[in-house]
């Protein structure tokens, strides 16, 4: 559906002499991504509105978004598939936030803070095979992912003493990127033992 809603555009675009016909495929990914994102965030906001959980899905998205476009991390088949994951990894956060007990908020936020450090350190930035990045690019994306990783250990360790929740948000951000990272680079691994 946002292929095609892409591809309309494109068209639409090409017809009225706003763009070049030979920059129709180029438009088109452009308006795929941007209707991706318009329509995951929609979702995203709906979940926070919907389970009145508006500030816990801020930071978490946030911490997420931030370093997500730098680490890389998993990319769904279909849009669709994207939007179902997005869907499913925001409610188990909110389920999360609302029934865990605030006592192992700070342990827990902890542990994921690490563990997601570690893994940022250790592969990012995770490539997709269809965007192969250049030398220069990766070394730009890793120290990015590592400075946004420590922007939010930071902003972790200045919150847990005040508000152990915000930081918790914040750490389930970075892990849930952590653990995109770990299924994309296994994903790549799996690809490339078929080519062989």
């Amino acid at each position: 559906m946002i292929s095609r809603l892409a591809k309309r555009s494109a068209c639409f675009f090409i017809d009225n002499n706003i763009i070049k016909a030979e920059d129709e495929d180029v438009y088109s990914y452009g308006m795929e991504l941007l209707l991706s994102t318009v329509l995951n965030l929609i979702i995203s906001l709906t979940i926070a509105l919907l389970t009145r959980s508006f500030l816990p899905c801020l930071i978490n998205l946030a911490s997420f978004m931030t370093l997500r476009v730098n680490a890389g991390g998993y990319h769904a088949d279909t849009h669709l598939r994207c939007s179902i994951l997005l869907m499913t990894v925001m409610l188990i956060f909110v389920f999360t936030v609302k029934y865990i007990p605030e006592a192992s908020m700070m342990i827990d936020s902890m542990l994921m803070l690490i563990l997601s450090n570690i893994i940022i350190i250790l592969l990012s930035p995770v490539e997709h095979p269809n965007k192969p990045l250049s030398a220069e690019k990766c070394r730009k994306l890793r120290n990015s992912s590592v400075i946004w990783a420590g922007i939010w250990t930071l902003f972790c360790i200045v919150t847990i003493t005040v508000n152990v929740r915000l930081c918790f948000y914040a750490a389930s951000g970075v892990f849930t990127v952590a653990a995109a990272m770990i299924a994309e680079s296994s994903k790549n691994k799996k690809r490339k033992t078929k080519i062989r």
